[in-house]
């Protein structure tokens, strides 16, 4: 995989892939036809699947002071037959250490949401991956995947056994991290954030508010959504945001885990999505 990369006024942020998911749009998107995909083939790949990479970002601001929005599904994750394949799982020490990032320089984990394909390098082996990092998570989420009786995914609680203490659960609308904001956008889970990059705000890293850039052009309903209509409110409102801001805007599922930004082709009122990234040298995968 070419690394992409962008520069903000808080350091740069590079993609860490950790795997790729190979989905049929059809059922990924039940509802949809194949004329709903007409016109959006750059977001499938040359074989008409929805390739869907998951991993996490880097946001580096100086050399040993290292960030981590996400972590990836991690060694043991996997897809259901019925969903689809993986072309490639795993990856994610493998980009760190193609960077020269130490797991031991890793300070902090922001956490989007509680999903498995988000998680799963915290305690792969019932300890700490990284070692030195406090993680950050919405209380609505703990409190819904992890603080009760019986998870609706028992995936989750197992995947963070070993580093609960790790935690630091924060509630409300948003927290500050030194210069980094995550905002509380429920929906997808009802603990799901972004993060805001730079000042002011120069990126967005989405987690999953939306898995494709594709669902910030048409009112698709979302996947794996806790509460669907929720999901749908808060991506209409953040895309409104997003158009009138023009952040670039990173997603861990967006194609090659690229960035772009949102505009609106008026006076047709369609809003149009435009990949932009800088080449990162690094390896291909």
């Amino acid at each position: 995989m070419t690394h992409h990369r962008t520069d903000t006024n808080r350091g740069r942020i590079v993609p860490l892939l950790d795997g790729i998911m190979e989905l049929d749009p059809l059922s990924t998107f039940p509802g949809l036809s194949a004329d709903d995909w007409n016109g959006h083939e750059q977001f499938l790949s040359r074989s008409g699947a929805l390739s869907m990479p998951y991993g996490g970002f880097l946001v580096e601001s100086s050399p040993g002071s290292n960030v981590l929005v996400d972590v990836g599904g991690g060694p043991m994750f996997d897809v259901p037959p019925d969903k689809g394949s993986l072309a490639m799982a795993g990856r994610l020490p493998e980009a760190l250490f193609d960077l020269g990032v130490e797991r031991t320089s890793i300070r902090a984990v922001l956490l989007t949401h509680l999903h498995v394909d988000h998680i799963g390098w915290l305690a792969p082996e019932g300890e700490p991956f990284f070692p030195n990092a406090t993680i950050y998570c919405h209380q609505e989420d703990w409190s819904y995947f992890v603080d009760v009786a019986d998870s609706p995914d028992i995936r989750i609680p197992n995947l963070i056994a070993g580093c609960e203490d790790r935690f630091h659960l924060w509630s409300g609308s948003s927290m500050t991290i030194e210069d980094l904001v995550m905002r509380h956008t429920p929906g997808h889970t009802p603990g799901s954030s972004v993060v805001m990059v730079g000042a002011p705000d120069s990126a967005v890293l989405v987690g999953d508010l939306v898995h494709s850039p594709v669902e910030f052009l048409h009112r698709w309903n979302g996947l794996a959504d806790v509460d669907s209509v929720m999901a749908a409110k808060t991506r209409t409102e953040f895309k409104n945001e997003l158009l009138a801001t023009r952040n670039m805007v990173w997603g861990p599922h967006f194609p090659s885990m690229a960035p772009g930004k949102l505009r609106d082709a008026s006076p047709a009122g369609i809003t149009i999505w435009d990949p932009c990234c800088t080449p990162e040298s690094g390896s291909d995968h």
